[in-house]
């Protein structure tokens, strides 16, 4: 897949999630967040971000990306894209369903980190 062709794909995954996030925000939040659920959004938002971080440093390397929304070589704009739409995507999910907000942050979490760890095992291999 061509970086246009990627950008192109981006750009309508960008329009579905702005959808989405207006109509969560129409919807308004369901209920809020304990504590705990606090620290688990944070969490996700720390995992997807080191996982998009170590992508961008191993496909600045030379690397190629396994995520088949991403293209083999990505660029920095579209890792931070996606991994923001994630980040987006499981918070509103926890919003309309708030009774599984818990497993919707921990999803972002378990992914993120497994992601990131992966990347820097490469990342170590290949220097």
């Amino acid at each position: 897949m061509t970086r246009e062709q990627n950008k192109d794909i981006f750009y309508v995954i960008e329009i579905v999630i702005l959808s989405l996030f207006l109509m969560f925000f129409i919807m308004g939040c369901s209920e809020p967040m304990t504590p705990r659920e606090q620290w688990l959004l944070g969490g996700m938002i720390a995992a997807q971000t080191a996982d998009g971080w170590t992508t961008d440093r191993y496909i600045g390397m030379g690397g190629t990306e396994l995520n088949p929304m991403l293209g083999e070589r990505p660029d920095t704009e579209a890792i931070a894209f996606l991994k923001i739409g994630t980040v987006v995507t499981l918070w509103g999910l926890g919003e309309v369903f708030p009774e599984h907000r818990e497993q919707f942050y921990t999803v972002g979490i378990v992914s993120g980190g497994v992601a990131a760890g992966w990347n820097s095992y490469l990342i170590d291999k290949h220097r």
